[in-house]
């Protein structure tokens, strides 16, 4: 069962994150940085969010893990294929590598490996996830983790050695900023959607947002790519007016559009941005234009190349895994 309001909004932030990766990457010896720090109001944080809404069928399914398994093949064909073109030679250690979530680096494609720290994180965060929703928890419980888990990020702000003591920590605490945007989606979409003062509660989000991080950046550069890696409370806050805003909006999308597409095979067009991305180094050096002029023909471009390697990919794949039922 598809919900056509969670495929939308999945698309909006596929397109968003094509426009993030145009202005950071090809895009910062041209593009304003103010620019680049509004684009980052729309990112990974609302694709966990509506993750964590769409799990509410995958955690009912008999395969949960099937879409996990799908990334990781996804990631592990990948490595493969780019090891065969471009490095032959450290095939077994790159193909090994990725087995373990241990992704190498790509040279000749760039973005991609930049684009790469998402997938840990997200295994990480939808395995909790399902643990959460296993355990049979009075619905009030959902709220008060997903308080916690935010305090918890801002807590840790200040205390930032702790986040060092191994890998697996590191991750896991790393992670809490997206666990919480996932419970939130979960228990938005299952016990506050068609509540009658949904609208107050995602106004109150979004002022509450806004009005901190007015507070914050009122005598301080806008940056938050400072604050994303770690993902720091602020980066947090900033997320939450976008969200909120799709909250609002979310019961008055009720049939499909073009962008439901992009957003139904997310993962594929989040590989395809990073290799076309990549491929736009080679060709904006040779454009020589006014910033806006250039930056439209460059995202253009680059959803063009992103949409039709998605589709190249989304259809190899399926033809590599048509006889597997359990993907």
């Amino acid at each position: 069962m598809r919900d056509y309001s969670i495929d939308f909004f999945k698309g909006v932030t596929v397109l968003s994150i094509i426009f993030i990766h145009t202005v950071w990457w090809s895009g910062q010896n041209y593009v304003p940085n103010i620019i680049a720090q509004i684009s980052l109001l729309i990112d990974i944080p609302m694709f966990f969010f509506l993750s964590g809404a769409s799990a509410t069928y995958a955690f009912k399914s008999k395969n949960p893990f099937s879409g996990i398994l799908r990334l990781l093949l996804l990631f592990l064909l990948f490595y493969i294929m780019y090891s065969l073109i471009f490095d032959p030679k450290n095939i077994v250690y790159i193909t090994t590598n990725s087995l373990f979530l241990q992704y190498p680096q790509t040279p000749k494609l760039p973005v991609v490996y930049g684009s790469i720290w998402f997938i840990p994180i997200f295994v990480i965060v939808y395995i909790i996830g399902y643990c959460i929703s296993k355990v049979k928890l009075p619905e009030n419980v959902l709220p008060v983790i997903c308080v916690f888990l935010f305090l918890f990020v801002l807590f840790f702000n200040y205390k930032p050695e702790t986040t060092y003591y191994n890998l697996i920590l590191n991750k896991i605490i790393n992670g809490s900023p997206y666990l919480f945007y996932f419970i939130f989606g979960h228990y938005f979409y299952n016990h506050l959607i068609y509540k009658s003062q949904i609208n107050t509660i995602a106004l109150t989000l979004l002022i509450g947002a806004s009005v901190t991080l007015f507070l914050y950046f009122q005598n301080i550069p806008f940056n938050l790519q400072n604050i994303k890696f770690p993902s720091q409370f602020y980066y947090t806050v900033a997320s939450l007016p976008s969200i909120a805003i799709t909250i609002i909006l979310f019961k008055h999308i009720n049939r499909k559009y073009l962008i439901n597409y992009l957003g139904k095979n997310a993962l594929y067009f989040y590989l395809a941005q990073g290799i076309s991305s990549s491929f736009l180094y080679k060709i904006l050096p040779i454009i020589n234009l006014d910033w806006k002029i250039k930056l439209i023909i460059a995202f253009s471009l680059n959803l063009f190349l992103t949409t039709l390697i998605a589709i190249t990919i989304l259809k190899m794949f399926n033809f590599l895994i048509k006889k597997k039922r359990y993907f």
